[in-house]
């Protein structure tokens, strides 16, 4: 009876839950060690910051525009986190878009890292160990990027973090 119990939990969970996939957690995870390399604490998985990052990568696919900056009721990061219910007292937010055509997840998630690494204010955002500490990421592929339209696949990457 337990097991039928549990299964159905599971199964409803994830029927409900978020739609995450293994890239998002991938990337998530490469982010951890890299921080845990540098002597910082990892960041926690949260759905409650899953849903703004999901919210502006789906932005940016949509519209192949990539940034911070929407032209929607939540036109920045720490308004999408107030939008979600957060009340956050530090928020943070990396994007990056890459071609992934003919990529793997893990070649993916090692581009956006690299690319966030080498970017001074991103890799700061990696590397602050007064920022969040709750974190998650979104991928969203797009057919649209600003210089190519449905030509190819681009991943749209969003992670956010805050601290409440």
């Amino acid at each position: 009876m337990k097991k039928i119990f549990l299964s159905l939990l599971f199964l409803v969970l994830c029927l409900n839950g978020l739609t995450q996939t293994y890239l998002d957690y991938l990337l998530f995870n490469k982010c951890n060690e890299y921080r845990r390399e540098n002597g910082l604490s990892e960041w926690e998985w949260s759905d409650r910051a899953y849903a703004p990052a999901e919210h502006h990568s789906k932005y940016q696919s949509k519209t192949g525009l990539m940034g911070h900056e929407e032209n929607t009721i939540t036109p920045s990061p720490s308004s999408r986190l107030t939008y979600y219910g957060i009340n956050w007292y530090y928020s943070g937010e990396n994007c990056a878009v890459v071609l992934g055509s003919y990529k793997t997840d893990e070649e993916i998630a090692n581009l956006i890292l690299k690319l966030w690494k080498e970017s001074y204010l991103h890799n700061k955002l990696l590397l602050n160990k007064y920022d969040g500490e709750f974190g998650a990421i979104s991928c969203k592929i797009g057919r649209n990027w600003q210089w190519s339209k449905n030509e190819y696949d681009w991943v749209f990457c969003t992670l956010t973090v805050f601290r409440e």
